[in-house]
């Protein structure tokens, strides 16, 4: 009998938490539709209609932290993944929302604490790995961005961004035959990298 209620219940609560989400299937439709012809400012007013009813509401702060990232309202990107974030404590996605607002304002310190949040609900996320280095390199923490970044190569041993990011640390820390040939490394997989291109031809 113990296990039936306690199944029920957990039904009763993913019903709950679907059944939140249907009640703004009509605006987030129509958002989708003004987002298609970037109509943006139009995105928003349809959903902050509904976001000053359920100001708690996961997915409508969700998506209008993202509306106000693409519109470049970094500000009000920043409160409604803050929101959220609160209502949903370990969703990656919004705190991927929070991390890249803040990389957008610069913020690079909370690019960092961000980054590491995350790191602690998903161990090598791979978003959060590359912005974090991101935020070493533009803190000039050279060294600790190699150190990350190289980790971070051993998942995604090919991937451009971070090819680039550790050829970058190396540079930076003046590891100039180590950096010469991590950018020609670049090169050898992805012969259009204009970075890689022009730190080749400026490294003496």
């Amino acid at each position: 009998m113990r296990f039936v209620i306690i199944c029920l219940a957990m039904f009763s609560s993913m019903t709950a938490h679907a059944a939140g989400y249907s009640d703004f299937s009509t605006e987030l439709a129509e958002s989708y539709k003004l987002e298609e012809h970037r109509n943006f400012k139009e995105a928003i007013s349809v959903l902050a209609k509904s976001q000053k009813k359920h100001p708690d509401s996961y997915i409508l702060n969700l998506r209008l932290g993202y509306l106000f990232l693409t519109a470049g309202v970094t500000q009000n990107a920043l409160e409604h993944y803050t929101k959220a974030v609160e209502a949903e404590p370990k969703s990656i996605e919004a705190l991927s929302g929070v991390l890249a607002t803040y990389a957008a304002k610069a913020r690079w310190a909370d690019v960092i604490e961000t980054a590491e949040r995350i790191y602690q609900l998903a161990p090598s996320n791979y978003n959060a790995g590359w912005n974090l280095v991101r935020a070493k390199i533009m803190l000039g923490k050279y060294e600790d961005g190699l150190e990350e970044v190289k980790k971070l190569l051993k998942l995604y041993p090919s991937d451009q961004t971070l090819l680039v990011q550790k050829a970058v640390c190396l540079e930076s820390v003046k590891k100039t035959g180590e950096a010469r040939a991590a950018y020609q490394n670049v090169l050898a997989v992805y012969p259009g990298d204009l970075t890689a291109k022009a730190a080749v031809n400026g490294l003496k």
